[in-house]
């Protein structure tokens, strides 16, 4: 059976790529901005599905929107080896059946896209920084002469970030996010804070762990084939289902 692997990755709750798998070992990963690269992409699958070949999913109801999007026409017809994972009395998790199954360690998604993400909060937390220091507050001070003299302090939001940049930088542990969050719901503002995602990771290490999904998702398919001849199923499938 020709199969597919196919895996796609959102930032901030929109589609950011589509990965691929035609061959065990072998992915390739096409962002969603690049519209050309999709179109031809779109236009192999098509061939190929329109000739009886099966995508394979890991959790299909992530990935079909996307398919759906973007116009693949797969028919109706797809696995899911996260539902043939469960039939079987196999673990569901993806990364936890790459390494049972083929010795594949699999970065956890949390792992990738942290110190990326945290990096960029800091970046805007600095921005934030700056636009609060342009507003200090005013305080009016008379001198010895009877004059009266205005007097610049750093607002409390000035020093409420710094004090928030401060402890991020000096622990790796301090969760910035939160306490932004604290802030945007005690003061009534919106921070504009970039939600963590695979968007802030260097291509090469989004680029690595996408397709490995993909790939690996691929490799799964044919082990749990093979594994539903070996327990002789009688001949049905965890995709049928009752017409």
């Amino acid at each position: 059976m020709d199969l597919i692997g196919i895996d796609t990755e959102s930032h901030a709750g929109a589609p950011f790529s589509i990965q691929v798998s035609l061959r065990p070992g072998t992915g390739i990963l096409v962002r969603m901005s690049d519209t050309e690269a999709v179109a031809v992409l779109v236009d192999l699958l098509n061939s190929r599905l329109d000739s009886g070949a099966i995508l394979v999913f890991h959790h299909a109801p992530a990935d079909l929107p996307v398919m759906d999007l973007i116009g693949v026409r797969y028919h109706g017809r797809y696995r899911d080896t996260l539902q043939e994972s469960y039939h079987l009395g196999l673990p569901q998790s993806l990364k936890v059946l790459g390494y049972r199954l083929f010795g594949v360690r699999m970065q956890d998604w949390s792992d990738l896209v942290g110190a990326a993400s945290r990096e960029k909060l800091l970046e805007r937390l600095s921005e934030l920084l700056m636009e609060a220091a342009l507003t200090p507050d005013l305080e009016w001070k008379e001198t010895r002469r009877g004059a009266v003299k205005v007097v610049e302090k750093p607002s409390i939001a000035y020093r409420t970030l710094e004090r928030i940049f401060k402890f991020g930088m000096k622990s790796p542990d301090y969760d910035i996010e939160s306490r932004l969050k604290e802030i945007e719901q005690q003061w009534g503002l919106d921070l504009d804070l970039p939600e963590k995602g695979i968007g802030w990771v260097p291509e090469e290490e989004a680029v690595e762990y996408a397709v490995r999904d993909a790939d690996v998702t691929l490799q799964l398919a044919v082990a749990l084939e093979e594994e539903r001849e070996r327990l002789g199923y009688f001949g049905v499938r965890e995709e049928d289902h009752d017409r």
